[in-house]
C-alpha cells in the first residue's frame, strides 16, 4: 500500500532525527524559509506596517505617539509659528459668540433668530430584540433637523422628524418652512437671522445660496447668518425612553 504524503515526511523526520547534525541543518533551513515568507510584527515599522499574507499585500497605518528632540530656539520658533493660527481661531470664536449673543439680546419685534442643524440620525429600535437583529440587523433611520427659535420675549425649540435621510438643501428648506410661515403669521416678523453650522454637504451649499435667495424674496427675510445645534441629543433621549417603556420605533411615524 503507497505510503500517504504526511506518512512520507513523518519518517523522513524520524530518520533526521536519528542523525543530529542533519536535524539541525533541517531545522535551520525551516527556519530561514520562514523568515523569508514573512516578517515578525514586531520587526516592521511603527507608522506603516506591511504584512504580506497569501501572495497579498496590507498596508495599515497606526498613529504613535514619539518623542522628538531639539534646541530650545527650534521650541519658540514652533510655537511662534503654531500661536498665530490658533489666536486667529480663538479670536474668531469670542467675536463670533459676542455678535450671536447681541443679536439675540437685541431683536426688534419684527425680527426673530432660528438657530438649526442636522442631529445625528436615530437608529430605529424595538422594545424587544432578537439577538441577531440587535447585533447584526441593518436598521432604518430617521432624520432629526432640530433648531431654536429666539423672538423678543419668548423663545422656544423645536424639531422635525423624517423618513427621508437626504441633508442637502432641498431638504432643509422642506424641513424649514413650516416653522418659517408659523413664525411669520403668528408673530408678524419680517427679519430672521440663522444660524447654524457649515458643512459644504448642507448649510454652506451653492444650492443653498439660491434658495436663501428665493425664501428671501417670497417671505420677505433680510438677513441670513448661520450657527450651532443643541436639540437633537434631547429628542433623542425622549424616544430612549418611549423604547424602554415598551414602544417601538420603528419608522419616523412612530416617533
Amino acid at each position: 500500500m503507497a505510503l500517504t504524503a504526511a506518512e512520507k515526511k513523518k519518517r523522513y523526520r524520524e530518520r533526521i532525527e536519528k542523525d543530529p547534525e542533519k536535524y539541525e541543518k533541517y531545522r535551520k533551513k525551516n527556519i530561514e524559509r520562514l523568515k523569508r515568507r514573512r516578517k515578525m510584527i514586531s520587526e516592521l515599522d511603527e507608522k506603516e506596517k506591511t504584512i504580506q499574507r497569501d501572495h497579498t499585500e496590507k498596508t495599515t497605518k497606526k498613529t504613535v505617539k514619539t518623542e522628538k528632540n531639539g534646541t530650545i530656539t527650534q521650541l519658540l520658533r514652533d510655537f511662534e509659528n503654531d500661536i498665530k493660527p490658533f489666536k486667529k481661531h480663538y479670536f474668531n470664536n469670542i467675536h463670533q459668540q459676542e455678535k450671536y449673543q447681541y443679536i439675540i439680546n437685541n431683536l426688534k419685534e419684527n425680527e426673530a433668530v432660528v438657530i438649526c442643524d442636522f442631529s445625528e440620525n436615530y437608529e430605529t429600535k424595538l422594545s424587544e430584540e432578537i439577538q441577531s437583529m440587535h447585533f447584526g440587523a441593518s436598521k432604518s433611520q430617521i432624520t432629526l433637523h432640530t433648531g431654536m427659535v429666539y423672538l423678543q420675549e419668548l423663545s422656544q425649540s423645536f424639531c422635525t422628524v423624517s423618513q427621508n435621510n437626504i441633508h442637502q438643501p432641498p431638504a432643509i428648506w422642506a424641513r424649514l418652512l413650516p416653522v418659517l410661515k408659523m413664525i411669520k403669521d403668528d408673530f408678524q416678523v419680517t427679519t430672521i437671522h440663522f444660524y447654524s453650522d457649515g458643512p459644504t454637504s448642507q448649510y454652506r451649499r451653492k444650492n443653498n445660496f439660491y434658495l436663501i435667495d428665493l425664501f428671501t424674496q417670497k417671505l420677505e427675510l433680510e438677513y441670513v447668518t448661520w450657527s450651532f445645534d443643541g436639540i437633537g441629543g434631547s429628542v433623542k433621549r425622549v424616544l430612549d425612553r418611549q423604547v424602554f417603556f415598551g414602544k417601538d420605533i420603528r419608522e419616523a411615524s412612530d416617533a
